[in-house]
C-alpha cells in the first residue's frame, strides 16, 4: 500500500515536472520569437538612421545649399539668367481644346472648313 502511494506521488511529481518544463519551453520559444523580431526591427531602424545621416550630411554641403537656392528661391550666379517656361499642362490643354495638330495645320493652310 505504501509502495502504491509512493508510486502515485512519484508519477504525479514527474507529470508536474513535465508540464512545467513544457510551459517553460513554450515561453522561451515565444521570447525568442519576440527577440528575433526586435533584432530585425533594430536592424531596419539602423538602416534608416544611416540613410538619414547620409541625407543630413548631404544637406549640410554647399552644393545642396546652392541647389536649393536655385530651385526654390530662383537665385542665379553672376552672368547667368533665368528662363521661365510655360507649364506643359497649359499647352496640352490649349492643343486639346483646339483639336489635333493635323487639324490645326490643315486649318492654317486651307482656311477653316
Amino acid at each position: 500500500m505504501k509502495r502504491k502511494i509512493l508510486q502515485i506521488l512519484v508519477i504525479f511529481f514527474l507529470l508536474t515536472l513535465v508540464v512545467n518544463t513544457a510551459r517553460q519551453v513554450v515561453k522561451l520559444s515565444e521570447a525568442k520569437s519576440r527577440f528575433d523580431k526586435t533584432v530585425k526591427k533594430l536592424e531596419e531602424l539602423r538602416g534608416k538612421n544611416s540613410n538619414f545621416r547620409q541625407e543630413l550630411a548631404f544637406r549640410e554641403t554647399p552644393e545642396f545649399v546652392e541647389m536649393e537656392a536655385r530651385n526654390k528661391l530662383g537665385l542665379v550666379r553672376e552672368g547667368e539668367s533665368i528662363v521661365v517656361l510655360p507649364k506643359i499642362d497649359n499647352q496640352q490643354n490649349q492643343v486639346n481644346s483646339k483639336g489635333s495638330n493635323l487639324k490645326i495645320w490643315l486649318e492654317r493652310l486651307f482656311g477653316k472648313s
